[in-house]
């Protein structure tokens, strides 16, 4: 294969990320077309579905070395582009339509949601190196979907929504469960069975098994241990 004929494979491979990384649009806007019809499992399949993409683009765009093959086109903005529609934007609309927190304390929550998670992805010092975010980072698609799974009450939820947002501008070091290395296996492992219990609820409908919420508790709580772990220290574990 001459130069020439590997470069353009090469673009074409970079141009084919790109348009992946751009698909996870279409499944926010898939689920927000699903919330809108009040099909709150399906909401969280498009947008598990975009959580997918987003895990697996990033790792082929740094394998190509995307930035030097199309360096005028920024993969990390349109990404940070697409993680604001699904992380925060959907599940904002979610808090607004939903009735998930108390009637007259949506507008807040969704004040709250989206202007904390602007200043997390404004924020430029909001990674480390070792795979933590510093501040919650504003998945609030997690946040959400566990109101819907555990069945939380609309005042907690609500409270819930105060204190996540509050914790964004705290410098406590969240863990990456993809990128962090320290038990990468454990972690992995964990989020399979976690995964296969979210397909199992997202099938069966809201809210979770009584053994589900057991599973998807003990992630959380597995995740916060990792995350108050960093932050006392000052390097991984």
């Amino acid at each position: 294969m001459s130069e020439t004929n590997r470069l353009r494979k090469v673009k074409l491979v970079a141009i084919a990320i790109h348009v992946l990384t751009a698909s996870g649009a279409l499944f926010g806007l898939l689920a927000i077309k699903a919330a809108s019809e009040q099909r709150y499992e399906l909401v969280f399949f498009w947008l598990g579905i975009a959580l997918l993409v987003d895990a697996v683009d990033g790792p082929l765009a740094r394998k190509i070395k995307i930035a030097d093959t199309l360096p005028r086109f920024s993969g990390e903005r349109l990404d940070i582009i697409v993680d604001y529609i699904n992380y925060v934007a959907v599940p904002a609309y979610l808090i607004l339509t939903a009735s998930i927190v108390p009637g007259h304390l949506e507008i807040v929550a969704v004040v709250l949601v989206t202007a904390s998670a602007l200043y997390h992805f404004s924020d430029t010092e909001s990674k480390t190196s070792d795979g933590y975010f510093v501040g919650f980072p504003a998945t609030w698609n997690v946040i959400v979907f566990y109101i819907f799974a555990l069945a939380i009450p609309p005042v907690m939820a609500f409270l819930a929504v105060v204190l996540f947002s509050f914790l964004t501008f705290i410098p406590i070091k969240w863990m990456h469960m993809i990128r962090v290395a320290r038990m990468r296996y454990v972690t992995l492992t964990l989020l399979a069975v976690t995964a296969l219990a979210l397909l199992y609820t997202l099938y069966y409908g809201f809210p979770a098994q009584p053994w589900a919420k057991v599973l998807f508790i003990a992630s959380g709580v597995y995740a916060l241990a990792f995350s108050l772990k960093r932050s006392l220290t000052t390097a991984d574990i």
